[in-house]
């Protein structure tokens, strides 16, 4: 959930500090945060599995297992595409309403904050929905959601109009579909490797960040600031989304995940 919520309230607390004090305020917030995280991470943080049920080996191994999963690839696939999606939103939208529908600053600070609700009710319900409808049920729900939320986003633009309601009540149902995939998603790849869950995570975070940070670059080189070019993408990765998950369900459903295999 901090993944998301961070990157939507930070325009917020940016403007909060550009305005109080100045631009430069902003870079020393991040740098006091970077040092309060890292004493904490040094004083607080201990290794919280025994050691007895530790794994020996070189991290390379580890993570070579990890990735051998075609489940555990499926579900990164979901899950980065999915992240990509948000990331771009949160980069591509406030341009898109301060250059197209120029609005007021505080106005798309207020609008970012709009989808956290959504985010949060598709979380909440994520575990309700596996419990009630099944866990590829809910899956599928997620996805379907992300696909619809992308879609609404691209409708107008289809027409050649440029539609407020339709970019953020898109982007609602986009992060509703997030917050049902996240949670789910993540356990389901994690869920194969009881000794190597912390390689797993390792993966999962890193990726998520290092490849939406990639689609956010390549998008804004793509000159993405259109209501349009941006549905479109963020269909493009809800689509490539689905594939993961099918693929994931193929692997597990068949029982030709050669790396559960071995494991087990």
């Amino acid at each position: 959930m901090g993944l998301i919520f961070s990157p939507l309230l930070a325009p917020l607390l940016g403007g909060f500090l550009t305005e109080a004090l100045n631009w430069r305020a902003s870079y020393f917030f991040l740098l006091l945060l970077g040092i309060a995280v890292y004493a904490i991470m040094t004083l607080r943080f201990t290794e919280t599995l025994p050691r007895e049920s530790r794994q020996p080996g070189h991290f390379g191994t580890r993570y070579r297992h990890v990735m051998g999963s075609r489940r555990f690839r499926g579900y990164l696939l979901c899950l980065v595409t999915v992240f990509a999606g948000v990331s771009l939103f949160e980069a591509a939208a406030g341009v898109i309403m301060s250059d197209t529908m120029a609005l007021s600053p505080r106005m798309i600070s207020l609008l970012f904050v709009v989808p956290l609700p959504a985010y949060l009710v598709g979380a909440g319900l994520s575990s309700r929905f596996a419990d009630s409808l099944g866990y590829y049920a809910t899956l599928a729900l997620g996805s379907v959601l992300a696909l619809m939320g992308a879609g609404l986003i691209t409708l107008p633009g289809l027409m050649g109009e440029v539609s407020l309601y339709a970019l953020i009540g898109g982007g609602c149902v986009y992060f509703a579909g997030a917050g049902i995939l996240f949670p789910a998603a993540s356990t389901g790849a994690i869920s194969p490797f009881p000794h190597h869950a912390g390689t797993a995570g390792a993966i999962l975070g890193g990726t998520q960040n290092l490849l939406a940070g990639v689609v956010t670059l390549v998008a804004s080189q793509l000159g993405v600031a259109s209501q349009l070019s941006l549905g479109a993408i963020m269909l493009i990765l809800g689509t490539l989304a689905t594939i993961g998950l099918f693929i994931s369900y193929h692997a597990e459903t068949h029982g030709d995940d050669h790396a559960s295999l071995t494991a087990h």
